[in-house]
């Protein structure tokens, strides 16, 4: 419990009060997410607030059609502001969480918000914080979808992916990108080669090897 609490301080200081690591980590179960498998699906009761210590865990938003598309990654000393709101108004998920890396979730029973969110003000602030963060991620989203093209979306894509990993090389395949961009493979594929021709990538069998991406 004390290697658990010391990772838990180093990734949220914002949450060093008194009683309320303790209270926290007392309710808490600590959730081992192998790279790959989900952390939360949609249409599922959302039971718990998953407060990140250790991995990458991405959030893409699901049509009932099984179509997804890419909004933000959790990475360590993060959280889900989706999961605030849907949980506090017993409504089921409206997104999948997927580990990108093998990951390591503190998941905070959802009951416990309001003994939280009144007793402790360092709480408070996390979360209307975490949703201000998200709400200017989710815009961002959306305003990429609505007036960019797609290389410029994809290049954001990278981009993203580039600043949360700790190497310029990412496994992924055309197909996933395809979906998580809403588009077709044909499409990723073709932009992906005029990217390496441009010597902003190098293509591999899914493998991508950032080179030199251009600002947008």
């Amino acid at each position: 419990m004390e290697i658990i609490k010391e990772i838990f301080l180093r990734r949220f200081p914002d949450l060093n009060e008194t009683n309320l690591v303790d209270e926290v980590l007392k309710e808490s179960q600590l959730i081992e997410v192998p790279a790959g498998q989900s952390l939360m699906e949609p249409h599922h009761t959302v039971k718990f607030i998953p407060l990140v210590l250790t991995g990458r865990v991405k959030v893409l938003r699901v049509t009932e059609e099984g179509e997804e598309l890419f909004l933000y990654f959790l990475n360590p000393g993060d959280t889900c502001a989706l999961t605030f709101s849907c949980g506090v108004n017993n409504n089921n998920s409206i997104v999948r969480a997927v580990a990108v890396d093998d990951a390591e979730v503190l998941a905070v029973p959802m009951r416990m918000m309001p003994l939280l969110m009144s007793e402790f003000k360092n709480w408070y602030r996390f979360v209307v914080n975490t949703f201000n963060h998200r709400y200017e991620e989710l815009i961002n989203t959306l305003d990429s979808v609505a007036f960019h093209k797609m290389d410029e979306r994809l290049i954001d894509y990278l981009a993203k992916h580039l600043a949360t990993s700790r190497t310029n090389e990412l496994h992924l395949s055309h197909q996933q990108i395809a979906q998580e961009l809403n588009t077709s493979r044909e499409v990723i594929s073709r932009l992906l080669k005029k990217m390496e021709n441009d010597g902003m990538v190098e293509l591999g069998r899914n493998r991508i090897v950032v080179l030199n991406l251009p600002e947008l």
